[in-house]
């Protein structure tokens, strides 16, 4: 514990929680880790060191440290923070090689009955839950909460950086987030398609930060060129193109060049067919990316042109549907963007009723 909680018999509590022989952490009510106990570090593979003082938080973020995932997965829901003994299941290991299939969150308030810290114990998920009380029977549309979705989705998906808009629990947006992930592995052209406002050039930058990581390129060492075809008549956009063509290193891979051809489907029928020739010209030097707000098969309907340049952005296509379709991945994106702002702040994470 940090200083503020130094007592007389502060070393002998410690021992005793070592010696409890199951992980577990004490956090304030601001979520920073006042405490981990030798078997949660055994766990981990960290020092006690590199885990207090730092603060757990819903943000999914693009951290590659050590502790990030275990940060996320400690954070207390927000029930807890209510002051409510609260079980949660694990739906995958915290780490490798951890068989804790559930935690156990309480609540510990002060003398004027205020949430000052909450004990987080890592164990068998059937014996936490032998130990709660009965739960009312909730909706099952709301059964699981937003913050276990975001802790799946960092335990599951390896490259989450700029991919924001893909968080959510809707089986269009899971579709989304494998097939983002599919072209994190690949170098294949990509297609986001989707309204406006939803977020298909982050998703673009999130693939090419993904794939800069893959290979080891630091993300300053990479080189996406965005291009807006609804913005340049059909000169200005060749010339756009040559500007790009002429900034391409033999040096560079692949991979860490990117055409970005933003609002593909408002681009004037006459660019089509020299657009298509200068990605046939440069195939080998750079990758093609696009967004749309017209999907895939639309564009294709619109001529032989069309289909031809079309089929050669489009390798894999990412579709993200307006959020009044997928109403489940409001809260999740809102829970997410919260957090990032409380972490940013340096406040504790503020509860959705």
């Amino acid at each position: 514990m940090n200083s503020a909680y130094r007592g007389g018999n502060s070393r002998l509590l410690a021992k005793s929680l070592d010696e409890l022989g199951r992980p577990l952490a004490i956090l304030d009510w601001q979520g920073e880790i006042l405490f981990a106990n030798a078997e949660l570090c055994g766990l981990v593979k960290l020092d006690a060191t590199h885990l207090v003082g730092r603060r757990c938080s819903w943000e999914v973020a693009a951290d590659e440290s050590p502790q990030a995932a275990v940060l996320t997965a400690l954070a207390p829901p927000a029930s807890a923070l209510e002051g409510q003994l609260v079980g949660r299941q694990l739906t995958a290991p915290i780490v490798y090689g951890s068989t804790a299939t559930g935690q156990l969150f309480i609540p510990l308030r002060d003398a004027t009955k205020t949430l000052a810290m909450v004990l987080v114990v890592l164990g068998d998920w059937e014996e936490i839950k032998s130990q709660l009380p009965q739960l009312r029977p909730v909706n099952l549309l709301h059964r699981r909460s937003a913050d276990e979705i975001l802790v799946r989705l960092r335990s599951k998906w390896t490259s989450l950086d700029n991919l924001l808009p893909l968080f959510g629990e809707s089986p269009a947006i899971q579709l989304a987030m494998q097939r983002a992930q599919m072209a994190i592995q690949t170098d294949l052209n990509l297609l986001v398609t989707g309204p406006r406002y939803i977020g298909k050039s982050d998703v673009v930058r999130g693939v090419f930060s993904g794939r800069l990581k893959r290979v080891g390129m630091p993300k300053v060492a990479g080189q996406l060129f965005p291009v807006d075809c609804a913005a340049l008549d059909t000169e200005l956009l060749m010339g756009m193109l040559e500007v790009f063509a002429a900034r391409l290193r033999a040096e560079t891979p692949h991979v860490g060049q990117l055409l970005v051809l933003e609002n593909l489907d408002r681009l004037a029928d006459e660019a089509v067919q020299p657009i298509l020739d200068w990605i046939v010209r440069s195939a080998q030097q750079c990758g093609v990316a696009a967004t749309s707000g017209v999907a895939y098969r639309d564009l294709c309907h619109r001529g032989a042109g069309w289909n031809r340049l079309t089929s050669a952005i489009a390798p894999v296509e990412i579709c993200l549907p307006a959020l009044a379709k997928r109403r489940e991945d409001v809260a999740v994106l809102v829970q997410q963007v919260m957090a990032a702002q409380c972490a940013k702040l340096g406040r504790a994470l503020l509860v959705l009723s």
